[in-house]
């Protein structure tokens, strides 16, 4: 048995409750971005390793909210939708929905896109790692 073929056998295991096995991260495709008319293409590899300035206020795990609120589902979720996380009334009228582009713009610089936020994060300036995070925050399995 392969090392990839043994990976999936531990993950279906592992995850008993899931239909099917889990795909790693690593091995899901590059997620295009434009913003601005520059492409970004970003690596779920490379966005694991981004997230973990995000870690320490956010989980990806369901209803596991932090400082944060969970990032479980994330991408086109409505901003201020987690019912058990109490957001800032800046986030809760946003009314924007988390998509690639949305989180692109916003990750750039929170307080700015988004005035009166309570996220104290400054900001993540390079393109290339928003993509990146982005494309690992898509790839991350969303279970009930």
């Amino acid at each position: 048995m392969g090392i990839r073929a043994a990976a999936a056998a531990l993950s279906a295991l592992v995850c008993g409750a899931c239909s099917a096995p889990q795909t790693p991260p690593q091995d899901r495709a590059p997620l295009n971005i434009t913003f601005a008319g520059e492409t970004q293409s970003g690596s779920p590899t490379r966005g694991e390793r981004v997230f973990l300035q995000c870690a320490s206020c956010h989980s990806l795990k369901a209803g596991e909210n932090r400082t944060g609120p969970s990032l479980h589902g994330i991408i086109d979720r409505p901003s201020g939708a987690i019912a058990t996380f109490r957001y800032s009334d800046a986030m809760k009228r946003a009314g924007l929905i988390w998509n690639e582009q949305t989180l692109f713009e916003y990750l750039a610089a929170p307080q700015a896109h988004v005035p009166g936020t309570t996220m104290l994060y400054a900001g993540l300036p390079d393109p290339q790692a928003r993509a990146d995070l982005i494309a690992y925050l898509r790839a991350q399995p969303v279970q009930p």
